[in-house]
């Protein structure tokens, strides 16, 4: 019997084996990356399960990736995955400077906080009645006033900076992963349209 036709979500299924197989063999995965990256302490601390997050965030990158240019041309194509690389870039860059400024691990202690940018009034006020000088700090010499505070970032700092950062953080996380979902699915689809010329056989 003659195999019936493969539909759109077939041939998006096998879009996803490509990219497994790919990614597998280039970085371990694009579902297991954010858990790889969690293992090596790199996961925003903000918010709880934004490992789960960003596997769903790369599906839908991949699946918007494969409708809108699964046949795309491949000028068209190499335009999409060269400003997607340049934006994973950029996020990642991004991601991991915010991480190093303001991701503080407790000591002795699992648990890692996000810090802030600007003092809050109740700090403030502290510190004028104890003869400081209240200054705009970003994060500044926090370490002597975080443990004062019992680790309570928002606390030491205002809660709208804190609130920034926190997002500005995820955001960057999710925008690397999302880009390189995006440029992972583009490059498969459109890879496996391409027909490599066989040999005919001899009659």
């Amino acid at each position: 019997m003659p195999s019936s036709p493969l539909t759109g979500l077939d041939e998006f299924f096998d879009v996803l084996r490509e990219v497994r197989k790919i990614a597998l063999v280039a970085a371990g995965g694009l579902i297991l990356l954010p858990v790889l990256a969690g293992i090596g302490g790199y996961v925003p601390p903000w918010p709880a399960g934004i490992v789960g997050i960003t596997s769903l965030v790369e599906l839908v990158a991949l699946i918007v990736a494969f409708q809108l240019l699964s046949r795309t041309k491949r000028a068209t194509a190499s335009r999409v995955i060269v400003w997607s690389a340049v934006l994973l870039l950029i996020l990642s860059t991004a991601y991991l400077i915010l991480n190093v400024i303001f991701v503080y691990p407790i000591p002795n202690n699992t648990v890692k906080v996000v810090l802030g940018c600007g003092l809050s009034e109740k700090t403030q006020l502290i510190l004028s009645n104890s003869g400081f000088q209240s200054r705009v700090v970003c994060p500044g010499e926090f370490s002597s006033l975080l443990a004062s505070a019992q680790y309570e970032t928002d606390v030491v700092w205002s809660k709208l900076s804190v609130s920034l950062i926190k997002a500005a953080l995820a955001l960057s996380w999710l925008g690397a992963f999302g880009a390189l979902a995006a440029l992972t699915g583009v490059f498969v689809s459109f890879q496996r349209r391409q027909r490599v010329p066989t040999a005919k056989s001899a009659p």
